[in-house]
């Protein structure tokens, strides 16, 4: 019986050698147009992401600038009302400074009393860094009826105002002075600093190392001299 012989082509499950290879090859060229295609996608994604970044960085830029001008407005107007120094100011203008300001430090002094000098040493050297806060210092003996009205009973004593109205008091040097010191009056400024900085009126920017301010302290004989308590008027 003669076998009956079919065209290689005609077995559709049939796969020429050479079909294979082009199969192989058809796909091979598949794949690398798939991974050019993901590659153009990754490289658009990622300039799309740098424009992302650049436009957030934009962003945050322009808002720092904006809060830096308006820092340094708040200052230059804080600078023409006073602040950044320690103004002596009479009964007559008493109202009018510690209300024109949002934070105000008044110190009631008497140019008699050592510990009132102590004061002003340490508010000198904070002011001019913490214009935040004004400060001022008035004579109590000048300024009879706001010693009255504020019942100021002790020099040194040293009021914080926020909108004209007091929220805190420094009586003496009460919470300044170290306990286990023997002399009372050696304390350092960022003791004063940072009592402050709980009042809200500044945020201290000082020399937080004690041995600082005691070196300079000692060195100018202060600690020699200011040896006295409070005084009561």
């Amino acid at each position: 019986q003669q076998q009956q012989s079919y065209p290689a082509t005609s077995n559709p499950n049939l796969v020429t050698p050479s079909s294979s290879k082009n199969n192989k090859n058809d796909d091979t060229k598949t794949k690398t147009s798939k991974n050019d295609d993901d590659d153009g996608d990754s490289d658009y994604d990622s300039e799309f992401d740098d424009d992302d970044d650049d436009a957030a960085l934009e962003a945050f830029r322009q808002k720092r600038l904006a809060e830096l001008r308006k820092s340094q407005t708040k200052q230059a107007e804080n600078k023409a009302k006073g602040h950044g120094e320690v103004r002596t100011i009479t009964q007559d203008e008493f109202l009018s400074q510690c209300t024109s300001s949002e934070y105000v430090a008044c110190h009631f002094f008497h140019k008699e009393f050592e510990r009132c000098k102590i004061m002003d040493h340490h508010l000198k050297r904070i002011a001019p860094q913490h214009l935040t806060c004004k400060f001022v210092r008035i004579d109590a003996e000048k300024a009879p009826f706001f010693v009255v009205k504020l019942k100021i009973q002790t020099l040194p004593t040293l009021l914080v105002f926020k909108d004209g109205k007091t929220i805190e008091r420094l009586v003496g040097f009460e919470d300044l002075a170290d306990v286990t010191s023997k002399d009372p009056d050696d304390f350092p400024t960022s003791r004063l600093g940072y009592w402050l900085e709980k009042t809200g009126a500044i945020e201290y920017e000082g020399p937080d190392s004690d041995d600082e301010d005691y070196k300079e302290t000692n060195r100018s004989g202060m600690h020699h001299r200011f040896r006295v308590y409070d005084e009561d008027i």
